[in-house]
């Protein structure tokens, strides 16, 4: 038997038999969806926050009561949600099978579920576990809708979109789109770009997203080189000017972790030997490799004291250390960490301190959960799909790697927490439609 494509195994799949669809029909709705999808996504990655808010904090200091981008974002859902059960019946059993496969991100939006009976805040938790929802939803509907080449396209074109706009706002407002001495928060960055967002590191995190993109797969997006090498330009400028270095860090690890699956297993046996001894010296021999490394990328042992706010952090633990305060209530320890830290420290700067304030051990779990799975189906993955397995796993390790000195990560409607969604419940769907051809 020839190894087809994935997308080739899922449209065989969806559209075989009496319950499939025609191909005029595909034809027609492919664009639609398309433009669909890339426009909702492109809002939720959150951008012009300030434009939905009334209120720019960072210009400010002032923190908005309320905001009208989640009600919009959930309207765009309610809009779409149709086409998660739309076109064939085919298509319908698939959305209940990859719900199914997905258990891991299911068992994550249960644990938020949960955490409502023991919130100490149940209108946040409600409207973030309601947004998280939605979120999975969406990203289910793309999958479902699209094979794995367009689910690409749409994802670069969102990503690009926003770059685009963020080179064009520093040109044309830079009040509003670079970080001045003047503001009221993080006066720090002056003269670096922040761009359609609030923080010069969202900007940076989209554009280590575009930049993972391009590298793992240029060929199945764009049709001519020169349109790959414009994106990828236009994202390594934006990461130059925003000097974020933990997005530097997350496109480096998207990257490698790529690079290092698709060696073959003799050579990327070697690299993971030879890192393990690194990182035993590092500990065993008393070798800085972590403070080396700090310097290279501008930062002190200490992540310019992030590591001091982590501790903090896990003082104030006592008597949350299984369920947390409820999902979405992390910030709780704001006013805190404010006064006893200054005015660069409005979070715990840490994904997964984030997380274990939010949850507990219990969202820590659900976490190890989803990457301990999704680690383990590189056993499964036939060898006609293990490229783009390979695509999912460099997303994953850059989500990762940015939530080790970032929450956005960790956050629903933030770029990298949705390019890893996006990525997991591709990897899924690539589990699932090989399933019955092993």
């Amino acid at each position: 038997m020839s190894l087809l494509s994935q997308d080739e195994v899922f449209e065989q799949r969806l559209n075989s038999g009496p319950l499939g669809e025609s191909s005029s029909l595909r034809d027609q709705l492919s664009l639609y969806i398309v433009l669909i999808f890339s426009i909702t996504l492109f809002f939720a990655c959150n951008p012009l926050p300030h434009v939905f808010t009334g209120v720019d904090t960072t210009v400010t200091g002032i923190e908005p009561k309320t905001s009208r981008v989640y009600l919009f974002q959930e309207l765009l859902a309610i809009g779409w949600l149709p086409l998660l059960f739309a076109r064939s019946a085919q298509r319908t059993i698939f959305v209940k099978q990859l719900a199914l496969a997905s258990w891991p991100l299911l068992a994550f939006a249960g644990a938020a579920m949960a955490s409502m009976a023991w919130t100490v805040d149940g209108y946040e938790t409600q409207k973030q576990t309601i947004t998280l929802i939605f979120l999975f939803l969406f990203i289910f509907a793309i999958h479902v809708q699209c094979t794995q080449n367009q689910a690409l396209r749409i994802l670069n074109i969102s990503l690009s979109a926003i770059l685009l706009l963020s080179i064009l706002m520093v040109l044309i407002v830079p009040s509003m789109a670079v970080h001045h001495a003047t503001d009221a928060l993080q006066s720090v960055h002056d003269g670096k770009w922040r761009g359609a967002f609030e923080h010069k590191n969202l900007l940076g995190q989209v554009a280590s997203m575009e930049i993972i993109l391009v590298v793992t797969s240029y060929k199945k997006i764009f049709a001519s080189p020169a349109m790959a090498f414009g994106c990828l330009a236009m994202a390594g400028l934006v990461l130059l000017k925003t000097q974020s270095a933990s997005s530097w860090f997350s496109a480096f690890a998207g990257v490698f972790t790529y690079c290092l699956f698709c060696m073959k297993p003799l050579w990327r046996n070697a690299t993971i030997a030879l890192l393990s001894l690194v990182l035993i010296a590092n500990w065993s021999l008393g070798i800085d490799i972590i403070g080396a490394l700090s310097d290279l990328v501008g930062r002190d042992a200490t992540l310019t004291g992030r590591t001091k706010v982590w501790a903090f952090a896990l003082d104030n633990m006592k008597g949350f250390w299984w369920g947390g305060r409820g999902f979405g209530n992390a910030a709780q320890l704001r006013d805190l960490l404010l006064s006893n830290f200054g005015d660069s420290f409005v979070d715990v700067h840490s994904g997964y301190i984030n997380l274990l304030l939010a949850l507990g051990l219990i969202g820590l779990s659900a976490l190890a959960l989803i990457v301990v799975n999704a680690l383990m189906a590189f056993r499964t993955v036939p060898p006609a799909a293990q490229k783009n397995y390979f695509v999912n796993l460099a997303f994953i390790a850059a989500w990762l790697s940015a939530a080790v000195t970032e929450i956005s990560p960790m956050a629903t409607f933030n770029v990298i927490f949705l390019c890893a969604m996006f990525m997991l419940v591709g990897l899924y769907k690539t589990k699932l439609i090989y399933s019955d051809r092993a």
